[in-house]
């Protein structure tokens, strides 16, 4: 019985639910518009904290462009790929992400089907860089104290002035 289980949650961790995609449109206009991006050819993450937190850390939508991928079966055989390849790594994206959430589109950009190796070497070096800026982001907006409407920092201005008012003529 416990092998059972041990089997069940590993296999829920790895898979990729309909819950964790992005389907809104106007969800996925506003990251277009207002987004983030991080690019290691031939991906391109857009990404922007999530609004109202859902029950994933992070949820994603995939792109391959029609001006570049005329056929069907190619832009649905790259989509393919760059979701079994963000579904090997989302497990290290989500341990990374303590309480955040994270709207993300991968567009895929390159002009001939990829190697799949390609891809996951591309949102090895792409979702890295996008938890530590999501992290920093967080840390940046989220204030020390407050009674201080600019938060930590707003204290040693204060005294900085006061210190220099008496040396003053």
């Amino acid at each position: 019985m416990d092998a059972s289980a041990s089997t069940h949650v590993s296999r829920e961790r790895h898979t990729f639910s309909k819950a964790e995609r992005l389907c809104s449109r106007s969800r996925i206009g506003l990251l277009f518009a207002e987004g983030r991006s991080r690019a290691s050819f031939p991906v391109k993450a857009i990404w922007l904290s999530a609004d109202e937190p859902g029950p994933f850390p992070v949820r994603v939508a995939f792109a391959v462009p029609k001006s570049r991928f005329k056929r069907a079966v190619h832009r649905n055989r790259i989509k393919r790929q760059l979701r079994e390849a963000w579904r090997e790594a989302k497990p290290a994206v989500y341990a990374a992400l303590e309480r955040q959430h994270l709207e993300l589109v991968l567009l895929y950009q390159g002009k001939r089907l990829p190697a799949y190796a390609e891809l996951t070497a591309a949102l090895a070096q792409i979702l890295p860089v996008i938890v530590a800026e999501a992290q920093a982001l967080a840390n940046r907006s989220s204030p020390i104290s407050s009674d201080s409407p600019k938060g930590h920092d707003a204290g040693k201005e204060s005294e900085a002035d006061d210190a220099r008012e008496p040396n003053e003529p």
